[in-house]
């Protein structure tokens, strides 16, 4: 059995871009802008996985796991936009392996 609790850094690049445009029915432009945000931002994360890894054989082993990380929200605007981001996540790992 294992249970492996991590700290983790996320690093995000994030480019938000937005145009708008009015127009009339006819179609013509009545107004245009463009907003724009390009960012890099570190996020802390903190997780824990459990689970369970059998021996296949002498040499091979066979892991099942299954956890969480919970990272720090981010925001970000570009105008009147505004978006919200949750990194959170579940995590599932089934691996074969192999020790050197």
């Amino acid at each position: 059995l294992l249970v492996q609790p991590a700290v983790t850094m996320n690093l995000l690049d994030v480019t938000l871009r937005r145009h708008e445009t009015f127009r009339r029915s006819n179609g013509d432009v009545i107004a245009s802008w463009s907003d724009h945000s390009d960012r890099q931002a570190w996020r802390l994360g903190a997780g824990v996985q459990v689970g369970a890894r059998v021996a296949l054989s002498e040499r091979w082993n066979l892991t099942a796991a299954g956890g969480y990380e919970w990272v720090n929200k981010y925001r970000l605007s570009a105008g009147p936009d505004r978006i919200h981001m949750d990194l959170s996540g579940y995590q599932l790992e089934l691996a074969l392996g192999r020790p050197f």
